[in-house]
C-alpha cells in the first residue's frame, strides 16, 4: 500500500468544528495501519530505535532520484542527514523533512560503504554516499555551477556531525579500494550534510595508531635495565610472573614483587603479570648497555 504525499490541500491544521479535522483522523489511523503492515520495517534513526515506512518510489521519473521514500511519525527527530538503519543497510536522508501533520515525509539514499575518519585519538566509521550527476542536478545543486567533476574525482555526501566537522580539505581517505583526496567541501548546499569533491591520490591515508592495550594489572618499574644489574617490578595485587625473552631471567619473585637480572646481550624483554581472575598486564623491558 502507497501513502499519498498529500491528503488534503490545505497547509494548515484547522479548528477543532472544520471537517478537514476528520481526514486527519482517517489519515493517522492509515498511517499506523501501514506502518504495522508489510512497508513498515523497525528502524533506527541516529541510533534511535524507530518503527517506520519505507517504500519504493512508484514514479519512474524518479527511480534515479532517491532509492527510499521514508515515512516517520511526527514525533520522530528525523532531519536531513539523519543515519537510518534498517533492512541490514544504513540509508542517508538527503531531502528536507516534509510535514504531512500526520506524519513527516523525506526520502533516502543506500550508503555504499564506509571510510575511517581519525580525530581526537578515535577512529570513526563514517557512512557515506557517491553521487553522479544526475543526483546532483535532481537534488537541487546547480552541476556545472557548483560541482564539475572531471575524470578521477568524485562526490561524496555524508553526515555533517561532530566527527566529520573535522574533515578538512587536503586530507586523504580510503574510499572502496582506491585513495582520494578531498579537494573541496561544501557545507551550506543541503544543511546536515556535508558534500565532499574528491580526486584520486597515489598517497595513502595517514596511518591510524594502534590502540594502547587495556593494562588490567599494572606493573611498576624502569623500562631498562643495564648488562648485568637487576631491577625489582611490583603490582597492587597477588600475581603470578613470567617473563618472555632470552636476555634477562626472574631471580626471585614473591606475590607482588619480582626481580629480574639483565644478562650482556642487547634485546627485549617481556614481564607478565596476571591475578587470580585471569586479568593480566605487561611490560616491555629494554637490556641495555650503559651507554
Amino acid at each position: 500500500m502507497n501513502l499519498r504525499s498529500e491528503w488534503m490541500t490545505d497547509s494548515k491544521y484547522f479548528g477543532d468544528d472544520y471537517p478537514n479535522n476528520a481526514l486527519l483522523d482517517d489519515a493517522r489511523f492509515t498511517f499506523e495501519k501501514v506502518k504495522s503492515g508489510s512497508d513498515g520495517v523497525d528502524a533506527k534513526v541516529d541510533g534511535v530505535a524507530e518503527r517506520i515506512v519505507a517504500q519504493n518510489h512508484t514514479n519512474p521519473l524518479n527511480q534515479a532520484q532517491y532509492d527510499k521514500k521514508l515515512l516517520f511519525d511526527m514525533t520522530s527527530r528525523v532531519r536531513m542527514g539523519s543515519i537510518i538503519e534498517f533492512d541490514n543497510k544504513h540509508w542517508l536522508v538527503v531531502r528536507k523533512i516534509y510535514d504531512r501533520h500526520a506524519w513527516k515525509l523525506t526520502s533516502a539514499v543506500e550508503c555504499v560503504g564506509t571510510f575511517t575518519v581519525y580525530k581526537n585519538s578515535t577512529a570513526t566509521n563514517v557512512y557515506y554516499h557517491i553521487e553522479n550527476s544526475i543526483q546532483l542536478y535532481r537534488m537541487g545543486v546547480d552541476y556545472g555551477k557548483y560541482i564539475n567533476v572531471p575524470e578521477g574525482q568524485i562526490v561524496v555526501r555524508v553526515q555533517d556531525n561532530d566527527t566529520t566537522a573535522l574533515i578538512t580539505r587536503g586530507e586523504t581517505y580510503r574510499i572502496g579500494r582506491q585513495n582520494y583526496k578531498i579537494v573541496d567541501i561544501m557545507d551550506a548546499i543541503q544543511p546536515g550534510i556535508l558534500i565532499f569533491k574528491m580526486e584520486w591520490t597515489a598517497e595513502s591515508p595517514e596511518p591510524i595508531p594502534s590502540p594502547t592495550p587495556v593494562q588490567l594489572v599494572p606493573i611498576s618499574g624502569n623500562n631498562e635495565i643495564i648488562f648485568g644489574k637487576s631491577a625489582t617490578y611490583t603490582t597492587d595485587e597477588d600475581v603470578t610472573f613470567t617473563l618472555t625473552g632470552d636476555f634477562a631471567t626472574i631471580t626471585e619473585q614473591t606475590a607482588r614483587t619480582c626481580t629480574i637480572k639483565a644478562g650482556n646481550s642487547y634485546g627485549e624483554v617481556i614481564l607478565k603479570a596476571v591475578n587470580s581472575e585471569d586479568e593480566e598486564g605487561t611490560k616491555t623491558i629494554l637490556i641495555c648497555d650503559i651507554w
